[in-house]
C-alpha cells in the first residue's frame, strides 16, 4: 500500500490497519473469493490504478511519521492542560 500497489487481503489481513474495503483494499476471505477478486482487479486497469492510488494515500493520511508526529503532538498538548 505504501509503494502505491492495490491490496487484497483477508479481514484478519486488515486488523491494525482499518482500511475501508472497495476503497483502500479489497477484502476476500476464502481462496475462491480472494482469486476472484484478484483477477477482477488485474482485469481493470483503472481500477488497479485507482486502488493503488488511494492506498497510497490512505497510508500516508494514517501511517507516515508527519501524520502520526501531529496527531501524538495534539495527545500531549491534551495532556498538559
Amino acid at each position: 500500500m505504501a509503494s502505491g500497489l492495490p491490496v487484497v487481503t483477508t479481514r484478519l489481513g486488515n486488523e491494525g490497519i482499518g482500511a475501508k474495503d472497495g476503497e483502500e483494499i479489497i477484502i476476500a476471505d476464502d481462496a475462491l473469493e480472494l482469486s476472484n477478486k484478484v483477477s477482477d482487479l488485474l482485469s481493470n486497469d483503472e481500477n488497479l490504478i485507482s486502488l493503488g492510488k488511494k492506498s497510497r494515500e490512505f497510508i500516508k493520511q494514517n501511517f507516515e511519521w508527519e501524520s502520526i508526529a501531529g496527531k501524538l503532538n495534539a495527545v500531549y498538548r491534551e495532556a498538559v492542560k
